[in-house]
């Protein structure tokens, strides 16, 4: 029975190959290989990745070609492949081919790649236009448009960059708003900012500091006795931590053998000092503020040949920014071109003429300087006056001002008779020195 099914099963296996062979089974298509090498503009090699990608086609010999893509590795910019070629596909077909590094599309192309008993590289694959992924009834390449999600983690790069906001203006200080976006510092071009984004006159914010300030090798003052526990030191440490109480020359332990309060030191029961005992103090105190000043303004003026005065130049300091106990220095320069008129200048601050001067035609020259002290609601001044030739001249008196709204300082001037003589007024300076 056995030999009789072995004989049979001789028969049967023939026949089944003979019955498959009969049916047309399609061969493995040829492949084409491209390789090349990939360097940037620069000229270093290229490395990354390379996608390669493809709808499904039908080959010349008849084998079907499934849609699919790959992604290959890319080491300084050695490619090597081997692919389908699409030249003589049916329907039409390409590769499209995406170069990507660091996460992000570099560039996309279209390769069509034709039967090739040898290597082929990049350049002979290449399509004249990048474009889409074809085939299957689709047609020739076309250009083709890259959107950001096509580029692998470009929106969660763009979505960790702060974005421009409504207030933001090119040219201008940036700050970061409250939705975390860049908008820009709304202020004049000669004010400070500060650190939360906000702009002000310079010097109107809080002063600076001479710094930290050390206290060294202090004795507290306080009988050492035996039972009293109280001492005190000459300033208030700052901060509290920074005191280091040395008893005997052992450190104490705040908390435990003592407590600070202000400059008052309170030792416990249990640590009271005793006769005899030295008591030494190392501690920091808070630096003493610094006022700054301030150029509030400095620049040449015009030039005038009227028989009125007319304004050459103004400065003007902005409301609330003269504080009680500031002082102003105003500082300026005339020059009288030709001779045969005199002329005059004057020196006006916030509406009322402060002083007056008239110089004769031989005069080439008018030089000022004068200093304004600010009480309350009122300025204190006093100043000199010269020329070239001319001697100096004095003034002072006081005027009432208001500091809550803008001062302008008005520089003016004018010949005293008419003739081709002009005036001008080649520098003029404000500067205010804030109280500390």
């Amino acid at each position: 029975m056995s030999t009789k099914c072995g004989r049979l099963m001789e028969v049967c296996i023939p026949l089944c190959f003979l019955l498959l062979g009969s049916r047309a089974i399609a061969a493995p298509p040829p492949l084409t290989t491209i390789q090349d090498e990939i360097f940037l503009a620069d000229g270093s090699p290229y490395s990354g990745f390379v996608e390669i990608e493809w709808n499904s086609f039908e080959t010349e010999g008849g084998a079907q070609i499934a849609k699919q893509a790959m992604r290959l590795r890319l080491f300084s910019g050695k490619l090597r492949v081997q692919l389908t070629p699409t030249t003589t596909a049916t329907p039409a077909a390409f590769y499209k081919v995406k170069y990507l590094s660091d996460g992000r599309t570099f560039f996309t192309e279209t390769w069509n790649v034709p039967p090739s008993a040898s290597n082929l590289r990049v350049r002979d694959v290449r399509a004249s236009l990048p474009g889409t992924v074809v085939g299957g009834g689709g047609s020739s390449g076309s250009l083709e448009t890259v959107t950001i999600a096509d580029v692998e983690g470009l929106q969660a790069a763009l979505d960790e960059r702060p974005r421009a906001g409504a207030g933001f203006v090119p040219g201008r200080t940036a700050m970061i708003n409250t939705f975390g976006e860049l908008d820009s510092v709304v202020g004049f071009e000669s004010d400070c900012v500060k650190v939360d984004g906000s702009a002000e006159v310079c010097g109107t914010g809080g002063a600076p500091s001479l710094g930290a300030q050390f206290i060294d090798a202090e004795t507290p003052s306080g009988t050492v006795n035996g039972t009293n526990t109280v001492f005190t030191l000459s300033q208030t440490p700052d901060p509290a931590g920074s005191l280091l109480l040395y008893r005997n020359g052992i450190l104490q332990k705040a908390g435990s053998d003592f407590n600070l309060s202000a400059a008052t030191i309170t030792f416990v029961a249990a640590a009271t000092p005793q006769v005899d005992d030295i008591l030494t103090a190392v501690y920091r105190i808070s630096g003493s503020a610094l006022a700054n000043s301030q150029v509030l303004c400095s620049t040449s003026g015009t030039a005038t040949n009227q028989t009125t005065l007319i304004s050459l130049g103004t400065c003007t300091i902005p409301a609330d920014v003269l504080q009680e106990g500031d002082r102003v220095e105003v500082s300026f320069h005339y020059t009288h071109e030709g001779s045969l008129s005199g002329f005059e200048n004057q020196l006006v601050w916030g509406g009322s003429a402060l002083v007056n001067e008239g110089l004769p035609s031989t005069e080439t020259a008018a030089v000022g300087r004068f200093s304004l002290s600010a009480g309350t609601a009122i300025v204190y001044w006093s100043g000199q006056s010269w020329g070239e030739t001319s001697a100096m001249a004095t003034a002072a008196g006081s005027l009432a001002s208001t500091f809550s709204t803008p001062i302008t300082i008005d520089f003016q001037a004018q010949l005293t008779s008419a003739s081709p003589d002009t005036v001008t007024l080649r520098n003029f300076s404000v500067i205010r020195h804030p109280k500390p």
